[in-house]
């Protein structure tokens, strides 16, 4: 439910709020785009705290199917229309102008608008606008995805553009927001160093307070679960981006992932929003190192600060083909090294001794 009797504190989300409400009151509709599970419900009830009665929430949660007649089923009964899926858009956009004759602002929250991307097509969006301006002048909205919905729109991305003109992306509670959410949930003690896990992800938070073992939570598998589904929920292509951030604490090249608050900049350094994150995308990484890497990876690290001589590589690497490789192959084979994911090039670093071979530096 979006409403709730708990009452936020003034300063609970306060520069988000502001810059919601600044969208608000200027009828200007957003797509807010947050991690999977950072608790956005909880913001969205301090927007509607003093004004409940003027906000719509429609959530694709509690949809069975994922239909246009399941949306505007939800919004028609929301609006004390028939429970049945059966008012016409002419019904809901009536119901809407009458609603909005006793109200300064109209906000219908769509929440997870992106686990309905089957339907996110051009009759969807005029449909959407002809609600809209019902009562152009006082309904806006905000649609909450994981991802910004303009990726999501596809080839309707004009269509999606003339409807929503603003994307605000929420990334992640601080500490006294997450301790006063779970004050209010009448949990008033939260381990300290579960809150510092979770990174201002209230999902995590939660896991992270039933979790038998703080020293190595990945081990449970619930802790581990959530972290998974946040790697796994982004695209192939940002997977990777975010590995060689993490790996290397670079900024990444793709703004969502700071934006979003997958990736937070630590005085020029560039980290995961947990070091759970991190431990898991690291392990990824280990276990994926390809074969010709990780052999010479572990040679490396056998002889870690001492030279490891170029048989000794050539024997070991390619013992397949009796260590015989061209000084080329070896050279190219040492750069990959540097330049994989899921080199700790943070805590190791490879010297090349020319004629001889390569030093394995443990930084820590």
């Amino acid at each position: 439910m979006l409403y709730s009797s708990h009452h936020f504190s003034d300063t609970f989300a306060l520069s988000m709020r502001k810059s919601c409400q600044s969208d608000i009151d200027t009828k200007t509709s957003i797509n807010l785009t947050a991690m999977p599970g950072a608790g956005v419900t909880f913001f969205l009830r301090t927007l509607a705290q003093n004004n409940p009665h003027n906000f719509i929430f429609i959530n694709s949660y509690e949809m069975q199917e994922f239909t246009r007649e399941s949306f505007y089923g939800q919004l028609g009964t929301k609006l004390g229309l028939q429970p049945d899926n059966s008012s016409s858009l002419e019904q809901i956009s009536l119901a809407l102008s009458l609603k909005a004759q006793n109200a300064e602002n109209l906000i219908i929250v769509c929440n997870r608008l992106d686990r309905l991307s089957a339907i996110l097509d051009q009759n969807f969006f005029d449909n959407l606008r002809f609600l809209r301006d019902a009562s152009r002048n006082k309904i806006s909205m905000i649609f909450v995805s994981s991802q910004p919905l303009i990726e999501v729109a596809g080839h309707n991305i004009k269509e999606f553009a003339s409807l929503v003109s603003k994307t605000t992306y929420f990334s992640g509670y601080s500490d006294n927001d997450l301790l006063e959410i779970f004050a209010s949930s009448d949990i008033p003690d939260v381990d300290s160093k579960a809150l510092s896990l979770a990174g201002g992800h209230h999902l995590l938070l939660q896991v992270l307070l039933r979790c038998q073992n703080l020293d190595n939570p990945l081990s449970d598998p619930m802790v581990e679960l959530v972290i998974k589904d946040l790697y796994l929920g982004l695209s192939v292509k940002r997977r990777k981006i975010l590995e060689t951030s993490i790996i290397k604490g670079s900024k990444p090249i793709d703004q969502y992932l700071i934006d979003a608050g997958y990736i937070r900049d630590n005085i020029g350094h560039y980290e995961a929003f947990t070091p759970l994150l991190a431990d898991y995308v690291k392990s990824l990484g280990k276990q994926y190192l390809p074969l010709k890497e990780k052999r010479l990876f572990k040679i490396l690290l056998l002889h870690k600060g001492m030279i490891t001589t170029k048989e000794t590589i050539c024997d070991s690497v390619w013992r397949e083909n009796d260590g015989i490789v061209s000084d080329w192959a070896l050279n190219a084979l040492v750069y990959r090294l540097r330049r994989h994911s899921a080199f700790d090039s943070q805590r190791y670093s490879i010297e090349s001794r020319k004629g001889e071979g390569y030093i394995l530096f443990d930084h820590n």
